[in-house]
């Protein structure tokens, strides 16, 4: 699935439908493993964007330029943030979250 096919849908759709694809299950791991990581040393709070341009960055230093459609789109950042501490009790409230629109 490509992003274009995700764009008519509202952003929790487009969301879910990503989250359900073998990127977005890799994304949600890694950027969970992430936060905890940072949170065991001693980082109170982090931005998921923070998180995200991370994995990014390893992703191109390990593939380099990446031609097969693997993106991590920023309009999933509110969504994904909120997914992980909804499902993980010592994430909650760690991300810097603002008011969905």
């Amino acid at each position: 699935m490509t992003q274009l096919q995700l764009l008519p849908k509202s952003l929790d759709e487009q969301y879910q439908l990503w989250r359900d694809t073998q990127h977005g299950i890799t994304v949600y791991t890694e950027a969970k493993r992430r936060a905890l990581f940072i949170k065991s040393k001693g980082v109170r709070h982090i931005g998921i964007k923070f998180i995200l341009e991370s994995i990014r960055w390893d992703r191109l230093c390990q593939t380099g330029m990446d031609d097969t459609g693997y993106k991590i789109n920023n309009n999933i950042a509110s969504r994904l943030s909120r997914d992980i501490m909804q499902h993980t009790p010592e994430l909650i409230g760690y991300f810097e979250t603002r008011a969905l629109r």
